[in-house]
């Protein structure tokens, strides 16, 4: 079901390499945060855990699009979530580690 709602290949990728090692999947995606005027990619909502990830492409690469990124996170960070952000060309291995606690399983 989670792959159905990807809105691109990156997306679909990421679930894949969470699946592959053996990692928590996201319990939504795509839903829109109306307070935020932001839709993250996937989310993780159990167990007292609210993050927002976003696995972004390299259209985020530019400045107007780096800014509007920011004060999504800021307000989102405002209402409780963590945002995590998986960059296209990030270590993706490296933010898992450092977020065990959401993903679970090795990375």
């Amino acid at each position: 079901m989670l792959l159905q709602l990807c809105e691109s290949d990156l997306e679909q990728n990421w679930l894949l390499y969470l699946h592959q090692r053996g990692l928590r999947l996201p319990d939504a995606a795509q839903k829109y945060v109306e307070n935020c005027k932001t839709r993250p990619d996937f989310e993780y909502t159990r167990n007292g855990i609210y993050a927002a990830i976003y696995v972004d492409g390299s259209q985020h690469d530019y400045p107007y699009r780096e800014q509007r990124d920011q004060q999504q996170t800021e307000c989102l960070e405002d209402y409780g979530y963590r945002v995590i952000r998986f960059g296209y060309q990030a270590d993706w291995d490296a933010i898992l580690r450092d977020n065990m606690h959401i993903f679970g399983g090795d990375a």
